[in-house]
């Protein structure tokens, strides 16, 4: 019964990244139209990620009580969990397209590309996603241990700062 339903992905994640970016950009003294647009596409890209490798982890876990009750291909639950997070990356996106209005950023040949790699990304997460779903369903210790792989490399990887920045 919400009144915004799937949009408040969209919302919290442009909150985050006008916060964020706004402090960021004055803390490492980039401009706003530079570091903003980097950070929004890091954080997109990162937010799929994390989700499809952690769902993985809960794909099995989750759907138990289907697994055990009805045949269905195993590949099924990995497959709607990717879906998930396929349709969660359409919502977010909103955040950067307004990011590009604002900064008036236009579309070029890497944006084309970046729908294939994004293709080529999705195929390989089904089986990232079976793998993490098989591995975490037999050790149950695995979707923290990857929950906490993932916190240290957001913060290693170059999403919060840009790559000219490390020196």
């Amino acid at each position: 019964r919400s009144i915004l339903g799937p949009l408040w992905t969209t919302l919290s994640m442009g909150v985050f990244v006008a916060a964020l970016g706004t402090l960021y950009a004055k803390l490492f003294n980039r401009p706003p139209d530079i570091y903003i647009p980097h950070l929004t596409l890091g954080f997109l890209a990162w937010t799929f990620l994390a989700g499809i490798i952690g769902g993985g982890c809960n794909a099995f876990i989750g759907a138990e009580r289907y697994i055990k009750e009805m045949r269905v291909p195993l590949s099924a639950f990995v497959y709607r969990m990717i879906w998930q997070h396929v349709i969660m990356l359409c919502y977010q996106s909103l955040v950067y397209v307004a990011v590009a209005v604002i900064f008036d950023i236009r579309p070029g040949l890497v944006a084309v590309l970046a729908v294939g790699g994004l293709a080529l990304f999705v195929v390989n997460a089904v089986w990232v996603g079976l793998l993490m779903g098989i591995l975490a369903t037999r050790y149950r210790d695995v979707p923290e241990i990857v929950s906490n792989i993932i916190r240290i490399l957001f913060f290693l990887s170059p999403i919060l700062w840009m790559p000219e920045m490390a020196g």
